[in-house]
């Protein structure tokens, strides 16, 4: 590829009008993205187009020099190199006179009746746009109805739950009733014996008054 081309190339993916002297202006234009018949979604593409020059468009040459770190003059011939090989690769492709086969960039087609029009290489927009060329298929959106309440997995009765049983333990209550029992016992004792004791003459041999 041509030193030009490639300079011209890699401002054109940088979406940068320049400005070829004697051909006209070359930039890219962004188009958004369209629905199409059928559920399709055509993508946002960018197109590199050829149109009339105006005031303010960075003229090639001197986009070629500050590339090159040429003066102008040296600059000027390069771009003349390059538009001489551009006009000779269109006719030893068979196109009309006056087209211009730019290397990497496009073609820029004579016509008599409509004028010159502008045919951008396949890689460049390819480069342009990293996105497929043919339409994206929608998917059409799935609704899927509420479940009805009690419908869906109804919960089937199972046996049921066992009563829980606490473990028997040690009732520190049963230790104080013991306790006041045997009390109880003894005094009962002790009163029987003192009855004995002091009314009757049983427990005299045991214990004199």
């Amino acid at each position: 590829m041509h030193i030009v081309s490639a300079i011209l190339r890699r401002n054109l993916l940088q979406y940068r009008p320049v400005a070829v002297e004697g051909i006209g202006t070359l930039h890219t234009v962004r188009s958004g993205a369209q629905f199409l018949p059928g559920q399709r979604l055509d993508p946002p593409r960018r197109m590199p187009e050829l149109v009339m020059t105006e005031a303010g468009d960075l003229p090639l040459t001197e986009l070629v020099a500050a590339e090159l770190g040429a003066d102008p003059v040296t600059a000027g011939e390069f771009c003349r190199e390059w538009r001489e090989t551009a006009y000779a690769l269109a006719q030893a492709s068979g196109l009309p006179e006056g087209s211009i086969l730019l290397e990497g960039i496009g073609t820029i087609q004579a016509d008599p009746e409509r004028g010159a029009e502008f045919y951008a290489d396949p890689e460049l927009l390819e480069l342009l746009n990293p996105l497929p060329a043919e339409p994206l298929v929608v998917p059409s959106p799935s609704y899927r109805a509420a479940p009805v309440p009690g419908s869906a997995n109804p919960v089937r009765p199972g046996r049921p739950r066992p009563p829980r049983v606490r473990p028997k333990g040690k009732n520190p209550h049963n230790y104080t009733v013991s306790f006041f029992a045997v009390l109880v016992v003894l005094a009962a004792l002790g009163y029987l014996c003192y009855y004995l004791w002091a009314h009757t003459d049983l427990l005299a041999g045991f214990l004199p008054r």
